[in-house]
């Protein structure tokens, strides 16, 4: 299987959301083996596999946006630790509460591009980047203009966990999105921008 690959039934029993899915995977311990049928580009496929012990991360939250077309690839959120409390603020209010990773949540990953050309040649340069209240308290707003290509926003701890990720597949060149980071403990957040392979970096105080 494959990013992207929808799942449809576990076992032949059918499935309709993450936690239709984490509730027929928990009915079976790591070792035993199940029949997973899922759909890709429309068609039904079906395998095998058998359940490996991992991690915790069933507290990812994805989120995804449709545009007025019906696109549901245009903007995608990556977050972590999220009750269904907060993911309901986040539609109601579209403010997205960030907290500290904790293990096993979040995954840590490099903060710049795999393939790395020289540094002079990674720079993105924004039209305007803003972020705002720096130092905060809690509340803040990340503001950018630059040219309309797919984009990628992250949040990361210091210690490269990612917290926050949005997939901007269809950017129309203007971003303006509010945090809460009262729940995150002070210290230092950076915020990445990626295009391509070039990246922007930032770094936002919490106190």
């Amino acid at each position: 299987m494959k990013e992207g690959d929808l799942i449809t039934t576990i076992n032949g029993q059918r499935v309709q959301g993450h936690n239709d899915l984490w509730n027929e995977i928990a009915k079976y311990k790591p070792g035993e083996k199940v029949s997973v049928e899922y759909l890709r580009d429309s068609k039904t496929f079906t395998i095998e596999t058998t359940l490996k012990a991992c991690q915790d991360n069933s507290s990812r939250v994805q989120i995804i946006d449709t545009d007025e077309a019906g696109d549901n690839s245009s903007r995608r959120f990556f977050i972590w630790n999220w009750s269904d409390d907060e993911r309901q603020r986040l539609r109601d209010r579209h403010i997205i509460t960030i907290r500290r990773g904790t293990e096993g949540d979040a995954p840590k990953v490099n903060a710049a591009p795999d393939s790395q050309p020289p540094v002079q040649d990674r720079s993105l340069q924004l039209q305007s980047f803003r972020a705002y209240p720096n130092p905060t308290q809690g509340p803040m707003t990340i503001e950018f203009k630059s040219d309309p290509v797919p984009t990628i926003v992250s949040l990361f701890d210091l210690s490269g966990r990612q917290l926050f990720r949005e997939e901007l597949n269809a950017f129309n060149g203007d971003y303006s999105q509010q945090f809460d980071l009262s729940e995150y403990a002070k210290g230092a957040i950076l915020v990445q921008v990626l295009q391509g392979d070039k990246v922007f970096t930032e770094q936002i105080v919490v106190n």
